[in-house]
């Protein structure tokens, strides 16, 4: 099994040596290299699942804001939060596509707002960091956070359920924009800077 779970949230635009967005590279590339390097042990694994982490705040994403994925117009740490996390879905949709006849299953979940160290000491502002801190007492736990990561991993009776997104162990449709194939494909094209 593979559980993609990258997330930071940085909110200045900073971009990495290779030239992407720290947000994007972190919250999607890291997920998307990963899985696409390990495809031939996970098929050669098989059965074996791919559980990619998301959030719900991909919904927030206007359908024209996909294309600029690297929030080089316009840069609020939130809508680049809120683009990788949709191009994560996007992904997990086209990556499934991929996968199809593989004994390899893939699926993407909203694990809840959890107190996690998102946001970590030197990611944000003090000001948003200290909105952070005031926000984790009410946020669901580490482990709460953890579980549907852990029963789409592990759970008998799900090693066939593929291709589907969940919240809170229910299976929930994502946005109408994170099931569109024509742009799932379009980002599995080499990224732009």
């Amino acid at each position: 099994m593979l559980i993609n779970n990258a997330g930071i949230g940085v909110d200045r635009r900073i971009e990495i040596v290779d030239g992407f967005e720290l947000n994007f590279a972190v919250n999607y590339l890291a997920s998307f290299v990963l899985s696409t390097e390990l495809q031939p042990l996970l098929e050669a694994s098989a059965p074996s699942r791919v559980v990619t982490l998301s959030s719900a705040m991909h919904a927030s994403v206007k359908p024209r804001t996909p294309d600029d994925l690297q929030s080089a117009n316009h840069f609020k740490w939130d809508k680049a939060y809120n683009r990788a996390k949709l191009a994560s879905i996007l992904f997990f949709n086209e990556f499934t596509r991929r996968l199809e006849g593989t004994g390899v299953t893939s699926n993407s979940l909203h694990p809840g707002a959890a107190a996690t160290n998102f946001g970590g000491e030197g990611d944000l502002t003090e000001f948003t960091a200290v909105m952070l801190r005031i926000m984790r007492w009410f946020l669901l736990g580490s482990e709460a956070g953890a579980q549907t990561s852990i029963y789409l991993a592990t759970a008998p009776g799900l090693e066939q359920v593929n291709g589907r997104h969940f919240e809170k162990l229910t299976q929930k449709a994502p946005s109408e924009l994170a099931q569109d194939e024509e742009l799932a494909k379009k980002l599995w094209q080499k990224p732009k800077r």
